[in-house]
């Protein structure tokens, strides 16, 4: 080989290597084939977490990207699906071809969405359309409000939801024109980089903030008496007026939510007790309830359409019942107000129904993965959705589940009550461990004791209390509603009674750290991992899930957050939270709670008057601290209104240097601190709104506020 030239030994080099090569993808190609005879037809069911793919890869950047290279990836997709055959290429230009269609999805809505408003700061004289009038639990009333304007403001293309003064006790009908001066507040800023992003959520859903009435309304203008969209709203208020007359404020505010979805008459302790018992998804108005509707009018409509004998020798009974089903499940959709819950529930279901008129399996992975698939390319920002995310992993588990046991299910059969109570244990415990971790990452807890009100709670809503409303809501034209209502009251009464047990049961709920956004998304793809898949390798799920919910646990939490207008402040301690500020009982303290994994703590203002010292943390107040406040401090932070008495080179934070960034996270080092603010995490996206000018500071109250590093692994 010592005689070979230079350029020679390259090209035997090159040979041996587009050998190996070849050789790797033939046997590539092999593997391919004996993976796609194990999972025959599991490839489509991968194509809505591709286009959930695509919907993340819009929604992550900080700049607005690009759409040429998306639809380039579009094209190069449906070329290599039209041209390949079949086998690893195609299989993956398939792939490729769903997660460019989720990110073009994606951009088409944020750019069909209407643009924020920039709300006024001052009081400002409302005009608007009421398209909503409800009740809320404390006595108090609000409204949505379409077309609202004010002087020098067109109307904007937004909602607006407004809440009323105490002595605003007239009647409002959907389509009042009305006019009152109010203070208005757009959506508020996540509560800390990288938090629950309101401001994303109200661009997507249409709304452009509230407000709150300084004065009486004025009617300007009745509502016009032919208005449909008015008249059905005004339906869906007088339903909810009945049942709450009718039921009483506590089990009648219940009862409207669940007929007509307006949930504003719910008391703060009824829904604290459903969400410690883990039955917060019972006011949730989704699948469990439109499920009951459409069970109860398929079992009413075929009792009836059977006993008529001319019709049943001649028509298919039960594929009439299942249309009138699913007309009463369309009907349920528009009276709840058609909310994205509701949709996918109702999509799925549609699914379900033509399904079972053609003669397939009703509740399939083929119809889950369709639904998801469907949801997500028309409403891409439902990907952030909490209901979105428990709902399709739980019936993925209920499904993959349920199949995994069915023979064992099947022993029990000589024992009808044991086989339908393990049916119902089987189910809560699959579907609340599949939403486990989108529990810990929105919520920052989880209930132990959730199968335990499960077992009574869903059998009661599904056969009692949607069953009864039903019969109540038929009823109302005759005036007869008491008979469905009374005994919906008596299960509403029952379900609340349980939700409250089994919140006063030891350890109900355990608070921890919120999930980070990387570990939520390794966790539902370990949970897609496990039940899409038919053979062995459906087991890498389980590290992939494990690493998922450990994730808390293996990143390093801020030691301060600072909020958005720079008010309030919060030291993470061993022993607990310092917090600076006056509002500790608020949204954001809550948020910063559930970050740490110490939700529920109570947390009072530990730093009320003068200075606080939390570890090397300094939050000045008014006057000089004290010297020996300022040994060992490695960062101050400058209250409104305090002042700054310490000396040497230590970084400081203050109310304006932070007025641009939004809130602050920051991580203290051995050398000093690092700093992550809002600004830097979100970028410059259509829903966050443009950053205030800032007026110069002192170069020594600017140290801090510039640094764009990220937060410690």
């Amino acid at each position: 080989m010592s005689g070979l030239s230079l350029p020679g030994w390259n090209w035997l080099a090159r040979a041996r290597l587009g050998g190996r090569l070849a050789d790797g993808v033939a046997l590539a190609e092999h593997g391919w084939e004996r993976l796609a005879e194990a999972e025959h037809g599991r490839l489509v069911l991968w194509l809505p977490v591709a286009i959930a793919v695509g919907d993340l890869s819009y929604f992550l950047p900080r700049d607005e990207p690009a759409v040429m290279p998306a639809l380039l990836v579009l094209l190069l997709g449906m070329a290599v699906v039209l041209a390949c055959p079949g086998g690893l290429r195609r299989a993956l230009g398939l792939l490729a071809l769903a997660a460019a269609a989720g990110f073009v999805a994606a951009v088409l809505a944020g750019r069909m969405a209407a643009p924020m408003p920039v709300l006024p700061r001052a009081a400002v004289v409302l005009d608007g359309v009421v398209t909503l009038a409800e009740d809320l639990p404390d006595g108090g009333r609000r409204v949505t409000l379409a077309a609202a304007n004010w002087p020098g403001q067109a109307p904007i293309a937004r909602s607006l939801r407004v809440r009323l003064r105490p002595e605003d006790t007239g009647a409002l009908t959907e389509g009042d024109r009305i006019e009152m001066r109010a203070q208005l507040f757009a959506p508020p800023p996540p509560a800390y980089p990288g938090g629950r992003d309101l401001q994303r959520d109200a661009y997507y859903s249409g709304q452009a903030g509230s407000g709150r009435a300084l004065e009486p309304v004025r009617i300007v203008s009745r509502a016009a008496p032919d208005g449909l969209v008015a008249r059905w709203q005004g339906l869906r208020a007088g339903i909810a007026r009945d049942a709450v007359a009718r039921m009483g404020p506590r089990l009648g505010g219940i009862g409207a939510t669940l007929l007509t979805g307006l949930g504003g008459a719910i008391t703060p302790a009824d829904r604290d007790a459903f969400r410690d018992s883990g039955r917060a998804h019972l006011l949730a108005v989704a699948g469990l309830h439109i499920a009951a509707v459409m069970g109860f009018v398929y079992f009413v409509a075929r009792l009836l359409l059977a006993s008529i004998e001319p019709l049943a020798l001649r028509v298919s009974v039960p594929k009439l019942a299942m249309l009138a089903a699913l007309l009463a499940g369309f009907g349920y959709l528009c009276l709840t107000g058609a909310h994205l819950p509701i949709q996918r529930s109702f999509a799925m279901a549609c699914v379900v129904v033509l399904a079972l008129l053609v003669g397939r399996r009703a509740l399939s992975l083929r119809a889950l993965a369709l639904a998801a698939a469907v949801i997500l390319l028309l409403s891409p920002a439902s990907l952030f959705s909490v209901g979105f995310q428990m709902s399709f992993a739980a019936v993925l588990a209920l499904i993959v589940g349920h199949a995994a046991l069915r023979e064992r299910m099947r022993a029990l059969t000589d024992r009808p009550a044991l086989a339908h109570l393990a049916r119902l244990a089987l189910t809560s415990l699959l579907a609340g461990a599949a939403a486990l971790p989108f529990t810990m990452a929105h919520f920052g807890q989880v209930q132990l004791w959730f199968v335990l009100a499960n077992l009574v709670a869903v059998p009661l809503t599904a056969l009692l209390i949607m069953p009864a409303g039903l019969i109540g809501l038929l009823l109302m034209p005759v005036g007869l509603e008491q008979i469905g209502f009374y005994p919906m009251g008596l299960g509403i009464r029952a379900v609340l009674e349980i939700a409250r047990v089994c919140a006063a049961l030891p350890a109900a709920t355990l608070p921890t750290p919120t999930l980070p956004g990387a570990g939520l998304v390794l966790a539902g793809l370990g949970i897609a991992w496990l039940g899409l898949w038919r053979s062995r390798l459906r087991l890498i799920g389980v590290p992939m899930l494990a690493v998922g919910m450990v994730s808390p646990w293996l990143v390093t939490p801020p030691d301060l957050l600072l909020s958005a207008d720079g008010r309030m402040a919060a030291v993470r301690q061993p022993d607990g939270v310092v917090l600076r500020g006056t509002r500790a009982g608020g949204f954001v303290a809550g948020q910063w709670l559930e970050l740490w994994g110490r939700r529920g703590a109570a947390v009072a203002d530990r730093c009320v008057g003068g200075d606080c010292r939390a570890g090397a943390v300094l939050l000045a107040g008014k006057g000089a601290p004290a010297p020996e406040l300022c040994v060992g401090v490695r960062l101050v932070v400058v209250m409104p209104g305090g002042r700054d008495g310490c000396s040497g080179a230590v970084p400081r934070l203050v109310e304006r240097s932070v007025a641009r960034d939004g809130a602050v996270a920051v991580w203290l080092t051995a050398s000093g601190a690092t700093l992550l603010s809002e600004a830097s995490f979100r970028g410059d996206r259509p829903w966050v709104p443009p950053s205030p000018p800032l007026h110069p500071a002192p170069v020594q109250e600017q140290s801090m506020a510039l640094a764009d590093t990220p937060p410690p692994d």
